[in-house]
């Protein structure tokens, strides 16, 4: 779960799907990166959820979000 106060955009309690690779039209990825950076909690928070063990997410998947984040 991402709260709020972790990512400011939000405005309620909501969920990151971790279990797979997802794509975004370009208006999407667009809005995302006019709203900057994630903050430095929400990468902790994401980083952490992709280290442990994920059986939807492939291992190649995993190790490259892993490294991009890092």
């Amino acid at each position: 779960m991402i709260q709020p106060s972790i990512c400011t955009i939000l405005v309620h309690d909501s969920f990151l799907d971790l279990s797979g690779v997802k794509t975004g039209s370009e208006q999407e990825l667009q809005s995302a990166r006019s709203a900057g950076p994630i903050s430095v909690s929400m990468k902790t928070l994401v980083l952490s959820e992709l280290a442990k063990s994920n059986k939807l997410l492939s291992e190649t998947h995993r190790s490259l979000a892993l490294k991009n984040l890092g």
